[in-house]
Formats: C-alpha cells, structure tokens, sequence
C-alpha cells in the first residue's frame, strides 16, 4: 500500500515530484529538468511514477503547482477563468507531452536552507522563492543563492540528490549582486506576481463574463436609450492616453476598455445597465477539478441560461467543455 507523503508549504512541484521519486528509489524517472538541469516549465508525470501521486487531491497538486509559479488564475474579466487547471491536466495526462520551445527555468538554491531543512524536518526541498524567475537572494541569510551549471559527468538525478543532502556538486556557483538594488527590483516585481499567484479558486471577488454576456453588453451599449455615464478612461498603452468617448464603435473591441466601462456601471449603479444585468446574467458554477471534477469550481456569467448554448459559436467557452450548475445570483 502506497503511503501519502506531506508537502511543506512552500515547496515547489518540481522539489515534491523529484522527492516522493526519490523515496520509492525511481529519482531518474522525475522528469523535472532537462538535460542542462534546467526546471522544466511544463511537467508531466511519468508513466513509471505516476501510481505515486494517486493521493493527492487537485488542490494539493494546485498548491504545489503555484509554488512552481504555474497555473496562475487570470484576473481577467473576459477570460477563461478554468484555464489555469489545464496544467494540472497536462500533469496528469498519459500522452506524451511535446516539449519543443519549451521555457526551462534555472536551478538555483540556498545550500543553508536545506541543510537547515534536514536538521529540523530530516529531509532537504527546493523551496518556491528560489523558483521565481528573478530571484537572486536568500533573504533568511542574507546572501546570493547558488546558481548550478551543467556538470557532463553527472546526472541531473544525480545533482538534485546531491543538493538535497546538503552539499554543493561540481559546477554550484554564487552570482553577487549589487545587494540594495537587487532586492528592491526583485521584491516589486515578486509582489505583483505573488497577489495572481495566491488568488483562490472560486474568489468571488474577481467577476468572469463568457462571450455571449459579452456581445450582449456591448449591443446595450449601442442602443442604450438614455445618456450613458461620463467618464475619461486612461488607455493600458504605454503613453497611457486619455480615452475621451469609450463608448465609440472601436473602442467596444477593446476588451480592456470595455471591462472599464461595465466596472464604471456597478460603480455608479447605472440603473439601466442594473437592470439589464439582472434579466440577462445568469451565474454559472464551473467545475474544473482533474481529479474529481467537483472539487474544483469558479464562476462564470453567461448570456441569460444554456439552452441557447447549442446555438453558441464561441466553441472555446468553459461551458461547453466543463460539468456547470446553477449558483446564486449576488451581483
């Protein structure tokens, strides 16, 4: 009977696969880098480790796969708000996965860390802050992570086994920053990832509209009756221009400029909009889970209710694709 193996918090998928593969003796089956032992971007479990995982929830692997920097929910008004779980699909699928142009993420650590790691819990992990593309520093002591460069006579198997015993194999070497620079540039751009990164499933603070609402919304734009709401928007271009009449035909394309202009209804309660929102948008909860498809949901409003999806020709909708139900109608 296989036994479930706990996770730390801030562990990255890669460290995780690498190290249940490691307690079950088949570390060169992990399939978590490449041969320059660079992390690979997109993971997928091998045929031979699999059986491994068959514990582990969707949430726990979404977890995991966060820590990775993966699997990212878009706060996007108009976008697939289910998209991010097709990397735990691609995770779990038995095809085999092409990897050609794939983006490969450098091995970097703190060789303090996890020997502190094995005296306090017994074994050594990667952690998330040392995967996130632009960092450079530990900042629990103050100095540089270390960088790996392809060792020829090594294994990558072989490297991260060594690393997590807590030793440095040959080719480790330390980059030093400009301290005080470094870690301002990091820590800003860190932080603006982080707040996407966290954002749970099913967080109704964030709102989803499927293409139907959408070219519906912008038809009540266009034949609205009565003196739609003032506003000067600023546009996302880099001179960031004022946008003086949003509600021409062009800029209703703009998917930016448009998620502006609904925002700017519920703010000021646009009664005619209000009115239009409450007839026309129907909550839908979309069921996304890899594992058990119910474990994992998010919200989606579409035009008035799905017997009219048949008719749809926005093929790439969440709704046509994913098990959906009912959910109370709040906004």
């Amino acid at each position: 009977m296989l036994t479930r193996s706990r996770y730390l918090p801030d562990e990255t998928l890669h460290s995780f696969i690498f190290r249940i593969c490691l307690i079950n003796g088949e570390e060169q089956f992990s399939d978590v880098t490449n041969h320059n032992v660079q992390w690979l971007k997109n993971l997928q479990l091998n045929v031979r480790t699999i059986k491994y995982f068959a514990g582990y929830s969707d949430l726990d692997l979404l977890i995991l796969m966060r820590n990775s920097w993966q699997a990212i929910k878009s706060t996007t008004i108009f976008d697939n708000p289910v998209e991010y779980m097709s990397e735990i699909n691609t995770l779990l699928r038995k095809q085999p996965l092409a990897r050609r142009g794939t983006h490969n993420y450098p091995l970097k650590y703190c060789i303090d860390c996890i020997r502190e790691s094995i005296k306090n819990i017994g074994f050594g992990y990667f952690k998330s802050s040392w995967h996130y593309e632009l960092a450079g520093y530990c900042f629990i002591h103050n100095k540089a992570l270390t960088h790996f460069k392809r060792n020829i006579n090594m294994q990558p198997h072989e490297i991260l086994k060594t690393i997590l015993r807590g030793e440095h194999p040959a080719g480790s070497y330390s980059l030093i920053p400009n301290k005080n620079s470094t870690i301002e540039k990091t820590s800003l751009i860190y932080s603006n990832k982080i707040k996407s990164i966290e954002l749970s499933f099913n967080n109704e603070d964030y709102i989803y509209i499927a293409d139907c609402l959408k070219a519906e919304i912008k038809n009540f734009i266009r034949t609205c009756t009565v003196d739609l709401p003032k506003m000067a928007l600023i546009s996302d271009t880099f001179n960031k221009t004022k946008i003086k009449k949003p509600y021409k035909e062009g800029y209703l394309f703009q998917d930016n400029v448009l998620a502006k202009i609904i925002q700017c209804f519920f703010t000021v309660n646009f009664e005619p909009f209000i009115t239009f929102w409450q007839k026309n948008a129907a909550k839908k909860i979309v069921y996304c889970g890899s594992v058990k498809t119910k474990d994992i949901f998010e919200f989606l409003f579409i035009y008035q209710n799905t017997d009219k999806c048949n008719r749809c020709e926005y093929f790439s909708c969440p709704v046509k694709h994913h098990y959906i139900e009912d959910a109370e109608l709040n906004l």
